[in-house]
């Protein structure tokens, strides 16, 4: 994460405080938390209607919170309007001017802010520079493809420079080979102008490969927020563990626990082990999650891991990989990858497979629904 080339310490840094908000009685965004530090590239993940839209029109003075503070810069800035707050803002429909060339879209916010002629073209040229569309300043929007057009409104959004720049879903309407580059490109442009971003998505992979944090929304509140890897690889929550995601879902009782491993007993009988958190004690009841592609052969399996039996009941063939998906002996549901290059034999319906997985890989959850305990 680069930091913004700026004096001001705290250019870009946003933050909200108990931010709620609700639409005549109906509670869209409950009590949100939050600190993005400058030059960060922060991810609101989360299913429709989780808040995650609401959240970053409050952070651009499109709606007003209900009660709360949204600060910028480390000022406060609840009340004050979109074009006071200076913040770069990308749509998922990309919102150009049909009328106006791609040069006179981009030079837009600079002659709003009443720049002059020379400086206005220099900076437009650099920003066509910058997304990679030099030479198509004189196209209009309706002459450009959907990945160009996105490039272009990534472009006026930055081109006078914000300290913040927020994006609500701004590849869902490309295709996915397209949004793959085009998430490439956005990481880049993050990488060379350090400004911090909010970036709103429902794509989980979208989210894991462009995050410094992710924090993920469910009913108008954050669930977990960290970084991609932490958020994968130690969900706090049942929903975070399915959501983000594929896992492997074991429910048994905690028989003990120490040194942030425990171990557990699966309704099975068999015992296993995981990463814990302290306050996780012995009798308690717990969900193991593994993530497929942490399941081995159980031969293979190191000291102190695990060894289950799964019952195959259906094999689907993706190319690179096999998904092998069915039941463990516990009851609860598996997933299992098995790569296709070099292999020449790959499980079949009914077979039964020995799988592991090392302590440190699988994590605990508590079998309690924090969101509704909240």
């Amino acid at each position: 994460m680069r930091q913004p080339a700026t004096a001001d310490a705290n250019r870009g840094a946003i933050g909200l405080e108990q931010v709620a908000k609700s639409f005549k009685g109906a509670v869209a965004v409950d009590v949100v938390d939050i600190d993005i530090r400058p030059g960060e590239f922060v991810t609101l993940l989360g299913e429709s209607g989780c808040g995650k839209t609401t959240t970053l029109l409050l952070i651009a003075g499109f709606h007003a919170p209900t009660s709360g503070r949204v600060t910028l810069d480390g000022r406060d800035v609840t009340r004050l309007p979109p074009y006071e707050r200076n913040l770069g803002m990308v749509f998922q429909n990309y919102a150009l001017f049909p009328h106006m060339t791609v040069e006179e879209n981009i030079a837009y916010p600079l002659k709003r802010r009443k720049l002059g002629r020379g400086e206005i073209a220099a900076k437009v040229a650099r920003s066509l520079e910058l997304v990679g569309l030099a030479g198509y300043g004189k196209r209009h929007p309706r002459e450009l493809s959907g990945g160009q057009q996105q490039r272009v409104a990534v472009a006026r959004a930055t081109v006078f420079d914000p300290p913040a720049l927020l994006m609500d879903e701004p590849l869902s309407a490309l295709d996915r080979k397209l949004r793959q580059s085009l998430q490439d490109e956005i990481r880049q442009i993050h990488r060379q102008l350090g400004t911090t971003v909010v970036y709103v998505t429902h794509d989980q992979d979208e989210a894991l490969a462009m995050s410094d944090r992710i924090a993920l929304m469910r009913g108008g509140r954050i669930e977990q927020i960290g970084s991609p890897t932490d958020v994968y690889r130690r969900p706090r929550t049942l929903f975070a563990a399915a959501f983000l995601g594929d896992a492997n879902l074991l429910r048994g009782r905690v028989v003990s626990s120490a040194g942030g491993t425990a171990v557990v007993e699966l309704r099975s009988g068999t015992r296993v082990g995981a990463l814990a958190d302290p306050e996780i004690a012995a009798g308690r009841e717990v969900t193991v999650v593994v993530r497929p592609e942490h399941l081995r052969p159980a031969d293979a399996s190191a000291p102190g891991g695990a060894a289950v039996r799964a019952t195959v009941e259906d094999v689907t063939y993706l190319g690179r990989s096999i998904c092998c998906t069915g039941s463990f002996e516990s009851g609860d549901r598996c997933i299992v990858p098995i790569e296709t290059s070099g292999a020449t034999e790959f499980p079949r319906v009914g077979d039964t497979l020995h799988l592991s997985w090392e302590a440190s890989l699988a994590t605990l959850v508590a079998d309690v629904d924090d969101h509704d305990g909240r």
